[in-house]
C-alpha cells in the first residue's frame, strides 16, 4: 500500500512537472490568445532566421528601436511576434496555469491522503459513537 501511495505523489508531481514547460503548440495557442501576430517567412533569409532562433523558447528583439517578443513556428516556417504588453499577458496567463496545476497537485495529493485507511486508530479510543446509528 505505501508502494503505490508514493507511485501516486510521484506522478501527481510528474504532472505538476509537465505544466512547467507548455509544448510548442500550446504556447502558440496562448501567444495568439494574447495578441501575437503570425507572420510568414516568405524568404529564404527570413527561413533561416526562424530555424536559428531556440525553438519552444520566446525571444526578445530590438527593431528600429522598438522590443518584440518572437516565437518560431520552424515547422510552419513562421514567427509568432508580440508587444512588449502582449508578452507580459503571455506570462500572466502562464502563471496562472502553473499555479492551478499546482493547485490541482496539491488537491490531488490531499485527496489520496484523504483516502487512506486510518480506522485502525479510531476503534476504541472514542467509544460508542451514540446518536450516530451505533457506529
Amino acid at each position: 500500500m505505501k508502494t503505490l501511495s508514493t507511485l501516486a505523489a510521484v506522478l501527481v508531481l510528474l504532472v505538476a512537472g509537465c505544466a512547467s514547460k507548455p509544448t510548442a503548440a500550446h504556447t502558440e495557442s496562448l501567444l495568439a490568445a494574447v495578441g501575437f501576430q503570425v507572420v510568414p517567412a516568405t524568404t529564404p533569409e527570413q527561413l533561416q532566421q526562424v530555424q536559428t532562433l531556440p525553438p519552444n523558447t520566446v525571444t526578445k528583439v530590438n527593431r528600429n528601436g522598438k522590443t518584440f517578443y518572437i516565437f518560431p513556428d520552424s515547422t510552419q516556417k513562421q514567427l509568432f511576434i508580440g508587444t512588449p504588453q502582449q508578452y507580459q499577458d503571455f506570462l500572466t496567463r502562464l502563471d496562472i496555469e502553473r499555479n492551478a496545476a499546482a493547485d490541482n497537485a496539491a488537491a490531488q495529493e490531499s485527496l489520496r491522503e484523504a483516502r487512506t485507511d486510518s480506522s485502525g486508530t479510531w476503534d476504541n479510543a472514542w467509544g460508542n459513537w451514540t446518536g450516530t446509528g451505533g457506529y
